[in-house]
């Protein structure tokens, strides 16, 4: 899986760690400071717990994108692979205004352009939303083939 950060702030840039294996470009809760220590390096307060996503109200939430997101994906050999769980990787926190880019597998079901997007409990995808839904968290503003993979274009709105 790949992702493009297309408007995105540097400063929500987090270290996390999850429970379960997660695909770059899915998505996942955070609960939280994590206990980890790395080279016998503990580094409290330096990781954030990821899980997988729920569907409750006020939740935080963050995107996966791991460093290989800065290299131009037509020169990548191949996927970034999926980070397995307990591993330490990179991602940002969902803010307002942000936009990526993901492959459609991180999204579950169809969705169209104009579509709301909120957590779909017990995964790492987003998911269509109705109107009234009070946990959305994004919208797709563009749907396109890119580099041969079908692609959703999300804007943040929480």
């Amino acid at each position: 899986m790949f992702i493009e950060l297309i408007t995105v702030d540097e400063s929500k840039a987090r270290s996390f760690v999850c429970d379960t294996n997660v695909e770059n470009g899915g998505f996942v809760l955070v609960d939280g400071l994590a206990t980890v220590s790395k080279n016998r390096v503990i580094l409290d307060g330096q990781v954030y717990k990821a899980k997988q996503l729920t569907d409750a109200l006020g939740d935080m939430y963050a995107f996966v994108a791991p460093d290989n997101h800065r290299y131009d994906e037509r020169t990548l050999s191949g996927d970034v692979p999926v980070t397995n769980a307990g591993k330490t990787f990179r991602g940002y926190i969902i803010d307002k205004g942000q936009e990526i880019r993901v492959e459609d597998a991180n999204i579950n079901g169809a969705v169209a352009v104009g579509d709301l997007l909120s957590p779909k409990a017990g995964t790492h995808q987003l998911t269509k939303a109705e109107a009234s839904a009070v946990n959305v968290v994004g919208k797709v503003v563009k749907k396109e083939k890119w580099h041969g993979k079908d692609t959703t274009i999300i804007m943040f709105v929480h």
